[in-house]
């Protein structure tokens, strides 16, 4: 018999079981679960339903300390490239921007099946210190659910593509973490801080 595929909690506590073996600093970043109310307003300001895997991340966890409370907390950029989860308030908080960059785009002729023609259908999961952005398309279609990098410091101007679904995502770097290989390239590592002598993850 083929065993069932893994729901997104099985692979989130996974992840953050391993992600608490390489470091139990970054675990203590994550707050408590967004409530079904500020779920709702989400999802009321977007004018469209959540992913099941954003719902189930948010539900989990709203966001880390950092992006909460806009304080640095150690250990909160536990994601590749440093990126840190964003919180309910924080993805609410770039909308009406992202909602005017995606009309300003296709005002000047690009389409909204581009990346920045349909700005307003990026859900933030997450964001990292040099202005980047990580995302799940929400535009119907076959990039639904696609977890997309974009950011200044990195580069990727165009998006790149790091997984499918925000599951997958996961998957992917607990698989990373449980063997030491790298995920796009980023090999998973640990460093002391000079501050507080606490084990922080991060990506080569």
């Amino acid at each position: 018999m083929t065993p069932a595929p893994p729901t997104f909690d099985q692979v989130w506590t996974r992840f953050r079981h391993l992600l608490g073996v390489y470091s139990p600093t970054a675990v203590a970043t994550l707050q408590p679960g967004a409530t079904a109310e500020q779920i709702a307003h989400l999802e009321a300001a977007h004018g469209f339903a959540l992913h099941p895997d954003v719902r189930a991340l948010l539900e989990h966890h709203n966001g880390t300390v950092y992006a909460e409370y806009g304080g640095s907390a150690e250990g909160v950029d536990f994601l590749p490239m440093g990126y840190m989860l964003d919180s309910v308030d924080q993805i609410l908080a770039g909308h009406e921007w992202r909602t005017t960059f995606s009309a300003e785009n296709r005002a000047s002729g690009i389409g909204e099946e581009d990346l920045y023609g349909h700005a307003h259908q990026w859900v933030p999961i997450a964001h990292s210190i040099d202005a980047g952005i990580l995302f799940v398309e929400h535009r119907p279609g076959p990039t639904y659910g696609h977890v997309i990098e974009l950011g200044i410091g990195s580069g990727a101007f165009e998006g790149t593509l790091w997984a499918d679904t925000l599951l997958e995502f996961f998957a992917a770097l607990a698989d990373s973490l449980n063997t030491r290989t790298p995920f796009h390239g980023m090999t998973p590592s640990v460093r002391e801080s000079h501050l507080s002598g606490k084990i922080c993850l991060y990506w080569l």
